[in-house]
């Protein structure tokens, strides 16, 4: 299970369009949220903050986060920690991401490549990418695999393991795109010491495909995944139990859209 603050747009403030006027809030909240579940087992990692863009960036997105990091570990020493870059977390955002000294923390980055495939009919996005794109076209396994070097290259520079904490495709017609995009691009990350939750535009669900078990299978038992070859780069983090109930780690979410 991984407990984060999805979003941060409400009427008391807007963190990604005023960081530093929201940074004590936000401190406090991660006070409280780390203390309400500070005796938790390690099947919980925290998040401290989802995609963050806009005026939080590489400039002050250390200094907004250190403080709320330092609350977290008064109660939490050695919860693993999720932190992604600039820009929405995309993958670019490794390359210049700054991270606090902390050796229990995992790196996130979340792709949606190729956008035109994945973000097709999307009604949300002006302009909306015309349907009937298919993967793989063009370059799309080209590019796919210049993201995994990326990954691999910034997991050998800062020796930490890297978690893929959303991928996916709009959700009209999900079954067919989802599945390319698992057959086309996402199962040549199996093996490169990633973990993965997939995600679908706007809905968050998954659906029973034989022979991607490992990166398709119901979101209550996704949180139970996530650690396996991340504790092997990391030897301090907890290696997950494959058939943990959800429940006992405290109930499993997916966040929405």
């Amino acid at each position: 299970m991984i407990l984060d603050l999805h979003h941060y747009e409400d009427p008391q403030g807007n963190l990604f369009a005023d960081p530093a006027g929201r940074k004590a809030r936000f401190t406090a909240l991660w006070k409280q949220i780390a203390t309400r579940f500070k005796d938790r087992d390690g099947q919980v990692w925290f998040e401290l903050i989802n995609e963050p863009h806009g005026s939080l960036g590489d400039t002050n997105l250390l200094s907004v986060l250190q403080p709320a990091l330092d609350e977290v570990r008064k109660t939490n020493a050695t919860r693993p920690v999720v932190i992604g870059g600039q820009g929405y977390s995309g993958i670019a955002s490794l390359a210049t991401l700054k991270l606090p000294n902390d050796p229990d923390l995992i790196v996130t980055f979340h792709s949606y490549d190729p956008y035109d495939f994945t973000y097709q009919g999307a009604p949300f996005v002006s302009p909306i990418p015309p349907t009937g794109r298919i993967l793989p076209s063009g370059t799309d396994l080209a590019d796919l695999n210049a993201n995994v070097q990326k990954a691999k290259g910034f997991m050998a520079s800062v020796k930490r393991p890297v978690f893929i904490g959303e991928y996916g495709a709009y959700e009209a017609d999900r079954r067919r795109r989802s599945g390319e995009l698992l057959q086309g691009g996402a199962r040549r990350l199996q093996g490169r010491q990633h973990r993965w939750l997939r995600v679908g535009l706007h809905q968050y669900d998954v659906f029973p495909r034989p022979g991607v078990e490992r990166l398709d299978r119901p979101v209550a038992e996704r949180g139970r995944a996530l650690t396996t070859n991340a504790s092997q780069a990391n030897p301090r983090l907890p290696a997950a139990r494959l058939d943990r109930p959800a429940h006992s780690a405290g109930g499993t979410t997916a966040p929405s859209r």
